[in-house]
Order: structure tokens, then C-alpha cells, then sequence
């Protein structure tokens, strides 16, 4: 490769790279693995959630080669997520740089892993990036690491009432068949706050709109909080509700009870922590493991594409949504 060329991997290429202008798309063979115990490249181009269910993998590739440099690729939108993680030695963004790939002693491309690997299906995530690196994984805790600094801010910010527990929610997933209706949802926060708690909504800057309800709607205050801040703020609640996406993962690493929603996948694939509550959907259609991508947001010619969302989800009550997270909130 020349200087200025970079590597992607195939899935991700053209949507990355294809429209810019002056730029040319070569297929090339992955590059050949070379011994040592030198770099190992990682190139993880999905989301949050993802690059958490890889760690157990990077946490024993770290002790089988302890001597190895391990690098990460990923968006640049998620490479927050391993961010002070101590099994990872540099993170870098997709596409990667020619040289960075030509440094590599071995080089793993995991893009689609989740969702295109042939032998995927009925096997954990944990256990599909394990395979990938040339692991066994025998804990799957999830491992990502809060900074003291990014925890007192946390706690200075949005310091805890006496006497009122506190229960996030991640309102949407990036997948729309993933996402609970907000309507819905609201009511599930609603019976939280008549019941004394404090909620708060979790998402992207600007992502909620809408009344709050009595809830803090995070997505909404001056100076919203990124990721990192938002997980740092998660980790002062006493419960999460969340749809099958990041914050079903981040629960896990930092050992906060979760009610977890699913029905386009199935949760023994997904879910890590002992301590999380799975509603799962039930209709014909659960299961599906249909993944939204571009211009596809839902299984062609089904239900919940004629009616714009995940039916199975819809019919979960909110009101037991919100009772199970009383009571994950209430046990600690």
C-alpha cells in the first residue's frame, strides 16, 4: 500500500469512502499474518454495544500475550467506548491507515461478525469475538472503565435526593425495530415517578423531545452529556430500562440491574449480566434477527414494517416495565 491509502473492510467501504471525491476502492486479500508477538490489530466498525461485548476476548488475548501491542479500530463516533480500557494499548479510527495495517504482526477483521457470520446464530457475541481473536472466555463480564474525575463530575452534577431511587431509561436504540414506543415508554417512566423515584432519560443530545413528565431528560439540558459522561451518570442509578442496544451492555460492565426489552434477537446471545430482567416479545415474528441498515429499517412486507414499529415490543405493558425496574431498583 501507498501513503494516503487506508484499509476497510468490505461491508463498511463504499458507505465510508465511495462518495468521496478523488477516492478509488480496491479489493485487496486481508493482510497475511506475520509471527511475533508484535501489534495485533482489531477492526470493530459497530456500535457501542459491540466493542463492550468484545472485551472479555481482549481481556484473555491480554494474558495469553501479554507482550503484544493490541490495537482497536473503530468509528470515530465509538471509540469512547474503550477509552482507558487496560487491555487495549491504542484505539484508532475506520478507515484504518495503510501503515497501521502494514505494522500489524496479525490483523482481525470483525466487521458483520454480529451480523452476517455464517456460524453466528445461537452462538453468544461474547463467544463470537472469542472465536474471532483465538480465545476462550470463561467470565463474560463486561469491561469498561469510569475515570474518578468523569465520577465526581457525575455525582456533583446530578447529586442523589435522600430517600428516592433512581432509575435510567435509554430511550431508543440506533435499530428501529429494537425500540420500545415512546409513548409507551413514557408511561413506564411515569408510573416510576409516581412511585418516588427520580428518572432519568438517556440518549444523544437532542434525541427526545417532548414534555419531560417529571423525568430529567438528560438528552435535553444545557451541555448534554456524551457517552462517556452518560455512563458515568448511569452508574449513580439503581436500575436501567433499555431496549436491546449499548446501554443493555454498559449495565453489564458497570453491575447495574437492567430490564432489558427484546424481541427481534434472542437474549441468550445478547445478554451478560446476572442480574438483568428479560421481557421478551411474543408473536410470530419474534426472533426475526432482522438488523436495520440504510434505506432497510424493517423486515419487507411484515407487520411491524405496515405499522412502524416492533409489534412484539408494543404488547410488552408498561406498566410491568416499570414495576420490575421498582423492584431491581428497591433490592439493592
Amino acid at each position: 500500500m501507498l501513503p494516503g491509502d487506508y484499509y476497510s473492510d468490505d461491508q463498511i467501504a463504499a458507505v465510508i469512502m465511495s462518495h468521496r471525491r478523488g477516492v478509488t476502492l480496491t479489493h485487496c486479500a486481508p493482510p497475511a499474518p506475520r509471527d511475533g508477538d508484535g501489534v495485533i490489530l482489531v477492526s470493530v466498525a459497530g456500535g457501542h454495544g459491540d466493542l463492550l461485548m468484545m472485551t472479555p476476548a481482549l481481556r484473555e488475548l491480554r494474558k495469553r500475550e501479554p507482550q503484544a501491542r493490541i490495537v482497536v479500530a473503530t468509528m470515530s463516533q465509538h471509540i469512547e467506548t474503550l477509552r482507558n480500557n487496560p487491555n487495549v494499548d491504542e484505539l484508532v479510527t475506520v478507515p484504518i491507515k495503510a501503515e497501521i495495517v502494514d505494522a500489524s504482526s496479525r490483523v482481525y477483521w470483525a466487521e458483520g461478525l454480529m451480523t452476517n457470520a455464517p456460524d453466528r446464530i445461537g452462538k453468544h457475541g461474547v463467544d463470537l469475538f472469542a472465536e474471532l481473536l483465538g480465545v476462550e472466555v470463561t467470565e463474560r463480564h463486561l469491561d469498561y472503565v469510569i475515570t474518578d474525575a468523569e465520577k465526581a463530575e457525575a455525582e456533583s452534577r446530578f447529586p442523589r435526593v435522600a430517600g428516592k431511587k433512581r432509575v435510567g431509561i435509554q430511550v431508543d436504540a440506533s435499530s428501529p425495530n429494537r425500540c420500545y414506543p415512546r409513548e409507551q415508554m413514557a408511561e413506564a417512566a411515569e408510573y416510576l415517578v409516581a412511585r418516588g423515584c427520580e428518572v432519568f432519560l438517556f440518549g444523544a443530545p437532542g434525541s427526545v423531545t417532548g414534555g419531560d413528565r417529571g423525568v430529567t431528560n438528560l438528552t435535553q439540558i444545557p451541555n448534554a452529556p456524551g457517552f462517556r459522561e452518560s455512563a458515568a451518570i448511569l452508574k449513580t442509578c439503581d436500575a436501567v430500562i433499555c431496549p436491546d442496544s449499548a446501554f443493555l451492555h454498559l449495565a453489564s460492565a458497570l453491575d447495574v440491574p437492567c430490564v432489558a426489552l427484546f424481541a427481534a434477537f434472542d437474549p441468550s446471545t445478547r445478554v451478560t449480566s446476572k442480574n438483568c430482567y428479560v421481557f421478551t416479545g411474543k408473536g410470530d415474528c419474534v426472533g426475526c434477527s432482522f438488523h436495520s441498515c440504510g434505506y432497510d429499517q424493517w423486515p419487507e412486507g411484515k407487520v411491524c414494517a405496515k405499522a412502524g414499529q416492533c409489534i412484539p415490543l408494543a404488547e410488552i405493558p408498561a406498566e410491568r416495565i416499570g414495576a420490575k425496574a421498582m423492584q431491581l431498583a428497591t433490592a439493592l
